[in-house]
């Protein structure tokens, strides 16, 4: 069945996303939907029928929107720098600023994207045209942010030059976190890749319990952005090489300059143990998103 689910795994996984995959953002948006209170889903089914296309008019769907970036016209392409957090290196906690490739603070990030999209939510005199792009903004941003490498190192692009073990899923390690991880999680549970993503979610959200609920809402962007830099740490990841509590690229460079690349074996093993985390991490987006939504528009 492993051998089966490989081999699956790599037919879909040959095509780049940005985090979490198709799936794992479904999942998040579709665990949101189920936590809202029910005067925010009036409000976010009143945005979301607005779609022109009858297959986008479901939440979990116009949440993977921003990956689509074939769709945007010139003046609506989000920033690259929307989907992610550059950390300098040696940088123990994050304190909520943005920084560019070079360290240098910077005006825009995925922090600064969450901000952005609850505002326009807010703002009265939005129209709704664009509180439905900010709605599937938000929602993306949410699964981009508990994406462990998506908080991480402009030099190494987030783990896109550190290589995965070709065998498996992807030959990028920001790709395993990305896509094969949460498609592991799928297929394993018996899911289709296509067809069953609400119903994954629906899973998900019936594992989540009052007690994590309250944790996961009592806390900001801040700290999830922070939550998901110490998994990203974390030495059995195989991001970091730690260098006197410096997370270096190599054993013999600090950060990565271009030439040959570090390899990290990322087989089953690999993919069943971060399962959990996975999971994890997907519920408490869909739980901090409907928290954020339900707060927008009134519990």
């Amino acid at each position: 069945m492993r051998v089966i689910a490989m081999i699956v795994a790599v037919l879909f996984c040959s095509v780049p996303t940005w985090a979490y995959g198709q799936e794992g953002h479904e999942a998040i948006c579709q665990i949101a939907y189920k936590e809202l209170t029910d005067k925010a889903r009036a409000e976010v089914d009143r945005l979301i029928v607005l779609e022109p296309d009858a297959d986008d008019r479901l939440f979990r769907v116009g949440c993977r929107w921003p990956d689509r970036y074939n769709e945007f016209p010139a003046d609506l392409k989000p920033r690259s720098s929307d989907h992610y957090i550059n950390i300098p290196r040696g940088t123990t906690a994050i304190a909520g600023d943005c920084f560019d490739k070079r360290g240098n603070i910077a005006q825009h990030c995925l922090l600064r994207a969450i901000e952005h999209e609850s505002h326009v939510l807010t703002d009265p005199t939005a129209d709704d045209v664009s509180k439905l792009k900010a709605l599937k903004f938000l929602g993306h941003w949410l699964g981009d942010i508990h994406q462990p490498l998506h908080v991480s190192y402009a030099d190494d692009r987030g783990g896109n030059d550190v290589l995965a073990d070709a065998t498996g899923c992807n030959d990028k390690l920001h790709a395993v976190w990305d896509t094969c991880i949460p498609r592991d999680q799928m297929m394993e549970g018996g899911y289709r890749l296509k067809q069953d993503r609400g119903a994954f979610g629906d899973a998900l959200w019936g594992e989540i319990t009052d007690a994590e609920r309250t944790a996961w809402l009592n806390s900001d962007a801040v700290d999830w952005a922070n939550e998901s830099y110490t998994i990203a740490q974390q030495s059995n990841v195989g991001y970091c090489i730690m260098d006197n509590g410096v997370c270096a690229y190599s054993e013999t460079e600090l950060t990565y300059s271009g030439g040959p690349q570090r390899t990290v074996v990322t087989q089953d093993a690999y993919e069943d143990k971060f399962g959990i985390l996975v999971r994890e991490r997907i519920k408490q987006a869909g739980v901090r998103l409907s928290g954020l939504l339900n707060n927008i528009y009134g519990i």
